[in-house]
């Protein structure tokens, strides 16, 4: 989850900041510096909101994204949102089909850290892979934010209707959530599902960005890693899982992958 914070959100008294354009963190995937007394009052502090969540704070809040952001805010904690911001995803003809949210490393330039595949999972996937990477332009308010900054009625009515999208493949016409189209950066969405299809639980449409692809060495080099990963994630699954649940013997074909194949995957 990487939004636009809410401009109108109560969190900005509660923590005593003043109100504006800021991202939340994308708390799956985090880089902590455990040597910093500020960090671990920022942890204690987001721990304590997230706890308390149900009954009050994520009724004021985008969840535990935004908590986050406001715990580092309040105690004063020295945070980095890691530029650029990258779609990985499969080709299928001419088709950009973006699945995958890579966050890059702050200091080493173009080296990626963490590949979140938030929009096609292994478990569901029908064999999306990765092979081809585009880049958004620069992190801005989407267009279809903008019309939420002007009040909280407004924030409240952007967020409930995003985009109005019509699905040519299911035949359904309807307003698209602006989650779903982000909140944070602007993801286009397919305008239906003829040409791939990303599955989350569901088949749903799959992201592009108005960019074209990145045809660097750095980007192959990135995607020949994850092309790794994915063969060895995969393997690991047949062997490790039976269904929903984790066969008998998992640890010793764990520890059998990491001594030999997984050591060269990656």
């Amino acid at each position: 989850d990487f939004f636009v914070v809410n401009p109108w959100t109560q969190f900005w008294n509660i923590t005593e900041q003043p109100a504006r354009i800021l991202w939340t963190f994308e708390v799956g995937q985090m880089v902590l510096n455990l040597n910093n007394d500020q960090t671990w009052r920022a942890l204690s502090l987001t721990h304590y909101l997230n706890q308390r969540g149900p009954e009050l704070y994520w009724k004021i809040s985008h969840g535990e994204c935004e908590l986050f952001l406001f715990a580092w805010l309040f105690v004063g904690a020295h945070y980095v949102i890691a530029g650029g911001l990258v779609v990985a995803g499969d080709l299928k003809g001419d088709t950009f089909c973006g699945h995958t949210m890579l966050q890059h490393d702050p200091v080493v330039r173009d080296k990626a850290l963490f590949a979140h595949r938030s929009h096609d999972k292994f478990s569901d996937s029908d064999g999306l892979r990765w092979s081809a990477i585009k880049h958004f332009p620069s992190l801005s308010v989407p267009p279809h934010v903008l019309p939420g900054l002007a009040s909280p009625e407004a924030w409240q009515i952007m967020l409930e209707k995003g985009q109005y999208l019509v699905d040519a493949t299911m035949g359904t016409e309807a307003w698209i959530p602006a989650r779903w189209l982000g909140i944070g950066w602007e993801i286009l969405r397919h305008k239906d599902q003829s040409q791939c299809a990303c599955k989350d639980g569901k088949a749903d449409v799959c992201w592009d960005v108005r960019n074209m692809v990145d045809q660097s060495p750095q980007s192959r080099s990135t995607l020949d890693l994850l092309d790794g990963i994915q063969e060895g994630t995969q393997y690991l699954m047949k062997r490790l899982v039976n269904g929903t649940i984790m066969r008998p013997d998992w640890l010793r074909d764990w520890v059998r992958y990491l001594r030999s194949e997984g050591r060269g995957g990656g």
